[in-house]
């Protein structure tokens, strides 16, 4: 293997553990509570997970693009919806430019402006309630976005390879969806630590 695709075997390996786990989080959510926001979240990272499993896959066999690409946007608006219809949010004008993109816009171009929209939700959530705990969330979906168009500008002249800059980006994705994750763990110990 060379070194683009030891850091595409990489990075989608760690993302896929990472969102698969989160995956898990938001399933014993579910079983101690069901709230309707976290059964979309769920959909939304088991959906991200399989995008990222089978993204890991192609090193070893060919797999539709297409449906691959689907599957990632769908997952974002899962993931979309259950953050912009929070009680808290005050940003359901988003839904507009969301479907407006997807008219317009395609393949990476659109999964990097939903996961911009998603980025931008968490972000206002996260002041607005005062929960800075979701602000690694928040950069995960920002790097996400920015990760998405340097694949949307590989296909550019003078932007080839742009797309190994995104793969490095989803590692940092990774980390900063872990780091969200473990944070979110270590609160939710310590809350039950104390009943």
């Amino acid at each position: 293997m060379n070194p683009a695709q030891i850091l595409f075997f990489v990075s989608n390996f760690t993302i896929a553990s990472t969102l698969a786990t989160i995956s898990w989080l938001y399933i014993d959510a579910l079983l101690f509570r069901f709230e309707i926001k976290s059964f979309l979240r769920l959909i939304g990272f088991s959906l991200l997970t399989i995008v990222f499993a089978l993204n890991f896959a192609t090193l070893f066999y060919s797999a539709n693009q297409t449906l691959i690409f689907w599957i990632q946007s769908i997952s974002f608006w899962f993931l979309f919806i259950s953050f912009i219809f929070d009680s808290h949010s005050k940003l359901q004008i988003l839904t507009i430019a969301g479907i407006i993109a997807t008219v317009f816009l395609n393949k990476h171009a659109l999964l990097s402006l939903q996961s911009f929209l998603i980025a931008i939700s968490i972000l206002q959530l996260a002041y607005f309630t005062k929960h800075k705990d979701m602000i690694p969330l928040t950069l995960g979906f920002f790097l996400i976005s920015i990760a998405e168009f340097f694949n949307y500008l590989d296909k550019f002249k003078g932007f080839e390879n742009l797309s190994l800059a995104g793969s490095l980006l989803y590692v940092f994705v990774a980390i900063a969806l872990f780091y969200w994750l473990w944070s979110y763990l270590v609160i939710r110990f310590t809350l039950k630590r104390k009943s």
